[in-house]
């Protein structure tokens, strides 16, 4: 039963967690008793143009992007950060410890280890790839997840908006994604 239970929980190709374990390990999140912070932080990540490296190069190379884009991420976050891919491609990094700027600081990590990156197609092909990143903070809980997601989104769209291959956030209480002004004034903490 326990390999059923990995096998449901895990995405095939990246062998990262899939979406329905990351919402069960948030749900065990929001029962936990954390006076000292009950604040997540969430990084959303999607790869900017990833239909045309599938259109150009073949849905296999968009498979070894995606699992090479995997690798990065997990090698790019702390030990105590949760990746999984949350659909097609795009990613989500969980952070039980809930402080902004780590996150961001893990964000901007991510993006530049991804742009500098060389990505090999199956036919020995080299690719640049880039992707643009949404981040959030909010309370723990079930029911605060839902809000949490919506921040991150809407930052990782305003993402896009500005020209992809950027870090965006949204700030969870006050209900509005920064400004590129804001964002840089957010000192990098160490990651």
């Amino acid at each position: 039963m326990n390999q059923l239970k990995v096998l449901a929980e895990t995405d095939g190709l990246t062998s990262l967690l899939n979406r329905r374990a990351l919402d069960r390990i948030v749900e065990r999140l929001g029962e936990e008793n954390t006076p000292e912070d009950d604040h997540i932080a969430l990084i959303l990540m999607d790869i900017d143009h990833f239909k045309s490296i599938n259109d150009n190069y073949g849905h296999p190379a968009g498979d070894r992007v995606l699992a090479q884009a995997a690798e990065l991420l997990r090698g790019s976050v702390r030990t105590t950060d949760i990746v999984a891919r949350f659909g097609g491609e795009e990613f989500a990094v969980l952070l039980p410890a809930g402080d902004l700027s780590v996150a961001i600081s893990v964000a901007r990590k991510v993006r530049i280890a991804l742009q500098e990156h060389s990505f090999v197609t199956p036919a020995g092909e080299a690719l640049k790839v880039t992707a643009s990143f949404g981040v959030a903070r909010g309370r723990r809980g079930p029911e605060e997840w839902h809000r949490l997601l919506a921040q991150a989104d809407a930052a990782l769209y305003q993402a896009k908006a500005d020209g992809r291959n950027r870090v965006r956030f949204g700030l969870h209480s006050l209900g509005h994604i920064t400004s590129a002004t804001e964002l840089e004034a957010i000192p990098t903490a160490a990651a």
